[in-house]
């Protein structure tokens, strides 16, 4: 979906939405019900989850298809608040397993919309959410993989071995607005470690709306619309010709992908 095609949609949507002060309140509780939903989870059903029998790598699988299912749910509440409009183009193309599925990151709820699309699937995430309250037992329970970890590399590569997607946002933060467009090199070590191809998807939000600096009651009266381009994958092979300059490919790996994600 093209920036005029998702600009048509938010015109769209654009005129029944809600007042404003209306939208603020429909945002607060979207997010307060994630936070608690967070809580909950954590407290009551992942305990139960380790009752059931199999080992920890099957603990983990159930805990993020609970999440793949859960997530889907609070996106459609969101969309019935009047927040946000979420369309994919070319979903089918993320059916299967063991793909590193890559994104850039606008928006705050990014990571949602992505898993609330895989479903069943792994993720990079920051190290600060294994100690945030509302989201430490879901990030723990699910297995995922801290972008801090020391043996950052051979998780996700035993991971896509394994068969898992994994959702990884190669700017390792929120696109910042005031700063240059700039990919940390972490996405291309994955790559190459796991000899895996990558999925892109391109995100597109309008209005801009949840972005870096911006707090979730800078809301407009126009409905956030939201598309995920699913493309084609991006091959490995290229940068594998010579493994003894692995630092040498993983630069040039990144830089592509920088401007792969530019001329989006």
């Amino acid at each position: 979906m093209r920036e005029s095609s998702l600009h048509k949609m938010a015109a769209e949507v654009g005129d029944d939405a809600p007042l404003l002060s209306s939208k603020v309140l429909f945002s607060g509780l979207s997010f307060a019900l994630f936070g608690v939903c967070g809580l909950l989870l954590s407290v009551s059903v992942f305990p139960l989850l380790y009752l059931l029998p199999g080992g920890a790598q099957l603990r983990r699988r159930r805990a993020r298809r609970l999440l793949g299912s859960l997530f889907p749910a609070y996106v459609r509440f969101m969309e019935r608040c009047g927040l946000i409009r979420v369309q994919a183009l070319a979903p089918e193309r993320l059916g299967g397993g063991g793909q590193l599925i890559i994104a850039n990151h606008p928006s705050l709820l990014d990571v949602v919309y992505l898993i609330a699309l895989v479903g069943d699937t792994n993720c990079v995430v920051k190290s600060s959410l294994f100690y945030n309250p509302f989201t430490a037992g879901t990030v723990r329970a699910a297995g995922y993989i801290r972008n801090d970890s020391a043996s950052l590399l051979q998780e996700c590569a035993a991971a896509l071995a394994a068969g898992d997607n994994l959702v990884v946002f190669p700017e390792g933060t929120r696109t910042d607005p005031h700063k240059p467009f700039r990919f940390l090199r972490g996405t291309a070590n994955i790559a190459l470690a796991a000899r895996c191809d990558i999925r892109p998807v391109v995100i597109r939000c309008c209005p801009a709306r949840l972005m870096k600096h911006q707090a979730w009651y800078e809301m407009s009266t126009q409905t956030l619309a939201v598309s995920l381009e699913v493309r084609q994958p991006i091959a490995i092979a290229p940068y594998l010709a010579d493994q003894g300059l692995r630092g040498r490919m993983s630069r040039r790996l990144t830089a592509d992908l920088e401007a792969y994600y530019r001329a989006c």
